[in-house]
């Protein structure tokens, strides 16, 4: 997930029981009641600054199984001619994920 508060915040708050939580991004500071977001729904959060080359198939697998899921997040994309723009627009915290292309 991005490190946008609101985002996390909302990833907190829809992920399943027993669910793990994936923030790899930096961003604001959020509230977290450790009863009622982290123990009594069982979840797993893992907190990167970084990936191993060694996880690279495990997480191609996990976003085989998300699929269109991943679309929903997805909100805006760019050529790579236009990344100040998307840039931009990432950091101003009114998208969802800002995606590049060719």
């Amino acid at each position: 997930t991005t490190g946008a508060a609101s985002y996390v915040r909302l990833l907190l708050d829809v992920v399943r029981r027993r669910g793990h939580v994936g923030i790899v991004g930096e961003g604001g500071e959020i509230g977290i009641a450790l009863s009622d977001d982290l123990i009594r729904k069982g979840l797993h959060v893992h907190g990167a600054w970084h990936y191993s080359m060694a996880d690279m198939a495990f997480m191609m697998r996990m976003v085989a199984e998300v699929g269109d899921q991943l679309d929903i997040m997805i909100t805006h994309t760019f050529p790579l001619e236009q990344t100040a723009d998307a840039w931009r627009l990432q950091q101003s915290g009114r998208c969802g994920k800002v995606i590049l292309h060719p």
